[in-house]
This record gives C-alpha cells, structure tokens and sequence, in this order.
C-alpha cells in the first residue's frame, strides 16, 4: 500500500512540474512573439 502512494505522490509531482515548464514555456514564447511585433512594426 505505501508502494501505490509514493507512486502516486511522485506521478503527482511530475504532473505538476510539467505543468510549471509548460507555463514557463507559453510564456516565453508570448514575450518572443510580443517583441517580434514591435520589431517588424518601428
């Protein structure tokens, strides 16, 4: 039983550093394309 639950906590944890990553990256990539529109755009 201990087993299932550590494998849980650490499915869990995993979900939400993926989750983290994914934010960070969608949020690189709004500011990449934010400058990238002023740059075209003087």
């Amino acid at each position: 039983m201990r087993a299932a639950l550590e494998f849980l906590r650490q499915t869990f944890l995993l979900a939400e550093l993926l989750e983290s990553t994914e934010h960070l990256l969608d949020g690189l990539a709004t500011t990449r394309l934010h400058t990238n529109s002023h740059e075209k755009n003087p």
